[in-house]
Order: structure tokens, then sequence, then C-alpha cells
């Protein structure tokens, strides 16, 4: 059996997710991209009317250190080529720096004294730039942009940025993947941080209002429930609305995938947010009830120097993925099971679903799908198949189900020893096997001779 070291924690941007992506004849160049070279007051100018947008709430914080800061600095001040400044349209016009934010913020925040005159609501909220640690002009060291010569500052003003235009014509998986490889260098955007760059909109901010909830950031880290500084919580409920929505228009790469479902709902109703929140409410109200600290683990058997199982304590993606979206579709169905159930009777009917849910997870075929190639669409679909299959027992027969397990709740209350070797078994991890008997269930796999 595989190990666990073998598993890891699912995320969508690792080396499983290199298939190629695939593009509609007639989108696989850049020809509608056009340059321009416009001044600092200009692209300054255009940040103030709104033109374009420089420090949306998409945009992480600002990383560079001083150092840094400092030498971009300078390269403008002595001449040097800098990197250009790359732009997308929105579909609402407006220009959305993706590449070259934390330029252009070192930048202002060293211009600030000069523009709080001309342009105060640009660097409004920017910390004034002293330089430090200059490689040619040590004379700078210390000093902000209120210290150099007249000319000098005139000469910051009319300096000219190279800016890649890309309008919204351009093909959105292109253009996301175009922003992907600016971005391989250090301190890039995370493939979340660039799709909430290039999919503003009502959705995004639903994304981040719900994704920010206590009950959701508690699923996976009970003692610090806060959101991720790079977007992973957000990427997290995105998964949980891509696979709910549109598993049947799965395609690979992962990240086109979870593009596709932020372009679909990009300019939701009012009405399909109230929807897509009851899905999520559900999903989240069945996975605590049923699993609690145990959500999103592995459940793994015993092996031979200790037969009973256990649930790892390393959260996985994609069980998160087969547990939330399968509460979500079936949750109202459980809430008629639930409220036609004896609150004795609700227990087991727990407990049932956790016991459906382990058979499930030893799978072998299950383990491989969660192992290996988790991008496939086939292994995808062997997770979900697994999963569906065996919980919706529950569903069509529930009181069957909740009587298997009364009777091995009853069976341990007699004795919690396993009938092939003399320890003890626990809820989770005792199985009937062939011959009526209640058995751990690495035991039922492999029973002593």
């Amino acid at each position: 059996m595989t190990g666990y070291d073998d598993y890891r924690e699912y995320d969508e941007d690792s080396a499983n997710d290199t298939d190629p992506i695939k593009l509609t004849q007639g989108f696989s160049t850049l020809e509608d991209a056009d340059w321009a070279s416009w001044s600092v007051r200009q692209l300054s100018e255009k940040i103030a009317i709104g033109t374009v947008a420089l420090q949306p709430d998409f945009q992480r914080n600002y990383v560079w250190n001083s150092e840094r800061a400092s030498r971009y600095i300078e390269s403008l001040i002595l001449g040097f080529p800098t990197p250009p400044v790359f732009l997308a349209e929105d579909h609402d016009g407006t220009w959305i720096v993706i590449d070259g934010h934390q330029r252009l913020e070192t930048l202002f925040k060293y211009m600030k004294p000069l523009m709080e005159q001309v342009l105060p609501q640009t660097v409004q909220n920017l910390e004034t730039l002293r330089l430090s640690q200059l490689a040619v002009l040590h004379s700078l060291n210390g000093q902000t942009v209120e210290n150099l010569k007249a000319r000098d500052r005139q000469a910051l003003w009319d300096t000219n940025l190279q800016v890649g235009l890309l309008p919204k014509t351009v093909h959105p998986d292109l253009k996301y993947e175009l922003f992907a490889r600016l971005n391989l260098g250090s301190m890039s955007l995370n493939p979340q941080e660039l799709r909430n760059c290039l999919y503003r909109g009502r959705y995004n901010n639903f994304i981040k209002r719900r994704s920010e909830r206590l009950e959701f950031l508690q699923f996976w880290n009970p003692s610090r429930p806060e959101p991720d500084k790079r977007m992973k919580h957000r990427e997290r409920l995105l998964r949980f609305y891509a696979m709910l929505h549109r598993r049947g228009q799965y395609r690979t790469p992962f990240r086109v995938f979870l593009n596709d479902e932020m372009e679909a709902h990009r300019n939701i109703s009012a009405d399909d947010e109230a929807k897509f929140s009851e899905e999520l409410d559900i999903a989240i109200k069945w996975t605590k009830r049923v699993f609690g600290r145990e959500a999103f683990y592995r459940f793994e058997m015993g092996n031979s120097d200790n037969h009973q199982g256990r649930w790892v304590r390393n959260k996985m993606d994609i069980l998160a993925d087969v547990e939330m979206v399968w509460f979500a579709e079936v949750g109202n169905q459980l809430n008629v099971i639930w409220d036609n159930t004896s609150d004795t009777d609700r227990e087991f009917l727990v407990k049932s679903l956790r016991r459906i849910s382990i058979n499930v997870m030893l799978q072998p075929k299950f383990q491989d799908a969660l192992s290996k190639d988790r991008t496939r669409a086939s292994n995808l679909e062997q997770r979900f198949d697994a999963w569906y299959r065996a919980m919706n027992a529950i569903i069509r027969y529930p009181e069957r189900e909740i009587d298997t397990t009364k009777q091995i709740f009853r069976r341990l209350t007699t004795s919690e020893i396993c009938n092939y070797c003399p320890n003890r078994m626990d809820m989770e991890d005792a199985i009937w096997n062939s011959k009526g008997q209640l058995v751990h269930r690495y035991c039922q796999r492999r029973p002593p001779r």
C-alpha cells in the first residue's frame, strides 16, 4: 500500500499542473497587444482619474525591501533601462496593472512629496521612500526626492516608462499565461493573485467576502482562522464552486478550469449570490457535523506494527473537493433524513456517514486517484465517482446504513477486542468480515495465519 508520505496537499500551481493550454483557433497570438511610452506624470495622472488601476483590492501587499526599492529609483535617475509595465484592459475599459505594481508603488513612494501637491489621491496611503544602500549615487543615501536638484526632479517627472497594453480582445487564457510567465521570477504573483487581477467583478468580490468568514477559515486553521496573505483561502473557495458548478466541463490545465468558473460568473446576479451562499452554508454545516476536526483529513489503515487505523493530520484540498461538493449537492436530502430521524439515531446517521467515507478512502483506486496525476480528468472523475457511489447509499437506504452502524456499536459495547488479533478497536476502524466477525480493517485485509 502507498505510504502517506507519498501524499501531498494539492496546490493548483504545483508541478502537477503542466498540461498545455488549448486555445481556440485564431486566438493563439497577441496581435491585439500594443506598446506605449508614458511619462511618470502621464501614468500618475491616469491613475489619479481611474483610467489605470494601480492598487485595487486584489493586489497583494507591497513586498520590496528598502534596498531593492532604492536601487530601482537609482536606475531611473541614472537613465538605466528598466522592465516594462504591463496593463490588461478590464471589461469596463479600466486598465489594470498586472506586472509592475511593485515598481510603480516604489516610484510613487519616492515621488510622494511632489505628487501630494498635484495628485494627492494617488499617494495618500503611501509612505515616503528615503533612499538607502545605493550602488552608484552614494550622496543620495538617506535622502528623499526633495533633496534632488530641480532639474533632476523634472527629469523624473518626464521619465518615460515602457508600457505593454493587452486589450480585452486578447483571449483570457493567453493573457493569463503571459502574466504567469512574467511572474516566473522572484516575488511573483501566484495563480490566484493573477486570477483576481484578470477577473475583477462581483463574483471576485463575493469569493473574497465568503472566503474570509470565520466558519470557512476555521476549516483550514482552527487555532488561527485568518485570511491567507497570498489568497489561498480564496482559491480554496473557488475550487469548491468550480467543482460544484462545472465539473462536467472540466479541462486541463487546472488553472484555466478555475479561470472558467471566474469568467462564467464574473457579473453574478444577486439571486445567484444568494444561491451560491446557500450552497456553501449547507456544505459547511454538514462537513462540520460529520467530520468536525477530521474534515479534509485522510483515514489511513493500520499496519503490521499497529492494526488500529487513524486520521492522518494533513489536510488535502482534493478531499475538501469531494466532501464539500457532495454535501452541497445532497445537503437538502440529508436535512429531510435528519428531520425524520430520532435524536438517538441522528448520532448513528453521523457515524454512518463517517464509516462510509472511510470505506471510500481505503479503496485502492481512490488512493491512487489521490496520489497520482491529481489534475488528470480520469483521476478527478475516479475520486468523485467512488465517493458518490458509496456515500449515496445513505440517501437511498438511510435506515439500513444506520442499522449497520448500530450493530457495530452494540458489538463494541460487549467487547472492543478484534476477532483476529488481541487488540482493541474503535467505531471507525471496526468492520464485519465474511464470517460475521468484527475486526480491524487491517486485519480484515490481512488476516493472521
